[in-house]
């Protein structure tokens, strides 16, 4: 049974270890992965620590026809290893089961760039590891070996951490930022003064801004903190992000700084003020919109504000683009209320292209929800499904069975004509 199956890539394991929370580590990008952790670390973060034994189980593999016995992590391939590693910088998990994890890991890895994740690791949890290349590097700065930094420092080891990357080595992205943002003080004085006057910026200021590489973009939005600024002090300086000029990339970061963490933290609906605001915004560069504020909103799964996405649809976005977010949303590992009320607020609104292929994982999510007590409750749920019945019965008639399992399923008086709604496409064969 071994022999047969575990082979040399390990990839019988792989199957095994590479889910979290029902997601496939390994076919997600690095933001996904990271937002079905921050999911799971404040709904049941003893998934984390199943996810970390997991990784360090013991398994026998074959090698040059010999079974030895390593832990499940060695069995990945390292782009999932990285990915791994990634997840565990993250939050959620003590310093002890990290540091265990890592003496387990280390006497197996010899690929460098995974020793370095976990000397970066390391550091991190305060543990005793350093990687081989760096004490060579510590000892003899001028040696040339594949990677020296700081001995107080971690790495950037993926997507998942804070900040971004231009390409060049690690160790010189904050000397090359400190010293363009130095050289710009004046400039970020002046918008600093702008913001706390309630005055318009100048048009020079906003030809720098421009100019700026999207990196020093990003330092210079987080100098400015504006998701603690007035709306009425926000709403003046967005004035300024209304000319169809603005890169997309500018744009979008702009939103993210502005306005992501200012409605995750609301009790309740956005205030009038701030939601036209945002209509003027989405109504400016739609695509942007979506993409700097939307989709993070989406994945952050903390106050989406189903009420906002129903407006933005409705007033800003054109049906491809309420496709893109409906897709968006169906590829999230766990739905709430709130995404259930997205989901038919835009599909009732109209999306295209629908495909059968939508359709179905559609419908695969619409009965997995289903068996959520709490959530087939939601009075979205049945609308949902008499939508995606009606609406889009000739790409979901092939998944039949599934929506009329979750129709079913129901408790509320909307079951009946869910049912009937469902009923009324081809019959089951």
């Amino acid at each position: 049974v071994v022999a047969g199956g575990l082979h040399a890539g390990g990839m019988a394991p792989f199957q095994d270890v590479a889910r979290l929370g029902g997601v496939d580590i390994s076919l997600c990008d690095d933001r996904r992965c990271a937002s079905v952790w921050e999911h799971i670390r404040l709904r049941d973060p003893r998934q984390l620590q199943t996810f970390l034994d997991s990784l360090t189980r013991s398994i026998p593999i074959v090698a040059e026809s010999t079974i030895i016995t390593k832990p499940m992590f060695c069995a990945l391939p390292v782009y999932v290893q990285s990915r791994c590693l990634a997840l565990l910088h993250l939050p959620g998990l003590g310093d002890c089961a990290i540091g265990a994890a890592i003496s387990i890991f280390a006497v197996h890895i010899s690929d460098p760039f995974i020793l370095s994740l976990l000397d970066s690791l390391s550091r991190l949890r305060h543990c005793d590891y350093i990687a081989p290349e760096v004490e060579i590097a510590q000892k003899n700065p001028g040696a040339g070996c594949f990677w020296s930094r700081s001995p107080s420092s971690p790495v950037r080891s993926s997507a998942m951490d804070e900040g971004p990357s231009d390409g060049a080595p690690d160790k010189d992205e904050p000397i090359v930022q400190v010293d363009v943002i130095s050289s710009q003080l004046d400039k970020i004085d002046m918008i600093v003064t702008c913001l706390d006057s309630n005055t318009p910026l100048s048009g020079d200021i906003m030809t720098w801004l421009r100019s700026c590489s999207i990196q020093t973009a990003e330092t210079i939005f987080g100098k400015l903190h504006l998701s603690e600024i007035s709306v009425t002090s926000l709403d003046l300086f967005a004035k300024n992000f209304t000319d169809i000029t603005i890169p997309f990339d500018l744009y979008c970061l702009f939103l993210k700084h502005s306005f992501l963490q200012r409605l995750a933290s609301l009790n309740g609906p956005a205030s009038r003020q701030l939601f036209d605001l945002l209509v003027l915004l989405g109504q400016q560069n739609p695509r942007a919109f979506v993409q700097g504020l939307l989709f993070p909103l989406l994945d952050s799964a903390i106050n989406i504000q189903p009420e906002l996405f129903n407006r933005i649809g409705k007033e800003c976005l054109t049906s491809h683009d309420r496709l893109i977010l409906v897709q968006r949303t169906a590829g999230l590992p766990i739905w709430t209320e709130d995404t259930i009320k997205i989901v038919h607020s835009m599909l009732n609104l109209g999306v295209d292209p629908f495909t059968e292929q939508l359709g179905g994982v559609l419908a695969a999510k619409v009965q997995l929800t289903a068996a959520d007590l709490k959530l087939s409750c939601s009075a979205k749920f049945p609308a949902l499904i008499i939508t995606l019945a009606t609406k889009y019965g000739e790409f979901v008639r092939n998944r039949q069975s599934e929506l009329l399992d979750a129709a079913n399923r129901l408790n509320s008086f909307m079951k009946k004509i869910a049912v009937k709604a469902v009923q009324n496409l081809n019959p089951i064969s």
